[in-house]
This record gives structure tokens, C-alpha cells and sequence, in this order.
């Protein structure tokens, strides 16, 4: 797909009450990724406003999370944010992590114990 080296990405929002993992357009240009990289979206999201909006179009990428790693579908979302991406339920519940809005971590088992 184009990505070959391994980038540290800050400001992503690990939301609980999300049903997708969103990308923002701005981190997806930063890739160096393209909208042929991209494949058609299944249906459109509804936000707070209850207005839906067709994303661009979905990607999948690996994401490494200390020493785990897994293949993520992001919805792309070409709206300005103060975060790169968000990570919703459906990462939280792969990775079979535990998030601590309290502490700001995420534990999670992996097979060297709990990280």
C-alpha cells in the first residue's frame, strides 16, 4: 500500500462510545497516502448532530500498540478535528483492552502479561 516505515502518531482519541475508528483527512495526506488507496463506504455516519455524512471512503492500517499489533479499518472524515484519529469500541474490544479515563491509559494482555 505505500506505507513502509513505522510512524508515531500523537493526539488519538481512545473513545469508548464510538462504533467506528475514524482517520482524519489531514494524518491520511501525512501518510502520503492517496483516495485510490481508499475503498467505497458501506453507509454513511451519524454524528452528534444527527446528520448523516458519507465518508470518502475506508482503509485498512496496521496499528501498533506497544507490542501488539493489528490491522485496523478507519473510516476517513474530511472535517477539521483537534485529534488525527479516533479509536472506537471496535479496536478497544480487539486489542481486549481496559481503558482508564481516570488514569489516561489503556491496559491490555498481551503475551508477554499485561501492558
Amino acid at each position: 500500500m505505500g506505507i513502509g516505515k513505522r510512524i508515531d502518531v500523537k493526539r488519538v482519541l481512545v473513545d469508548q462510545g464510538s462504533a467506528a475508528d475514524i482517520l482524519y483527512y489531514d494524518l491520511f495526506r501525512k501518510l502520503g497516502l492517496f483516495e485510490q488507496h481508499l475503498t467505497p463506504a458501506a453507509a454513511p455516519l451519524v454524528g452528534f448532530n444527527s446528520q448523516p455524512e458519507w465518508p470518502p471512503g475506508r482503509i485498512v492500517l496496521p496499528i501498533v500498540t506497544g507490542t501488539k499489533t493489528l490491522q485496523i479499518e478507519f473510516l476517513l472524515i474530511n472535517t477539521p478535528s483537534p485529534y488525527n484519529a479516533i479509536l472506537g469500541r471496535q479496536w478497544i474490544h480487539r486489542m481486549e483492552a481496559v481503558p482508564s479515563t481516570y488514569h489516561q491509559l489503556i491496559y491490555f494482555p498481551t503475551e508477554h502479561g499485561v501492558e
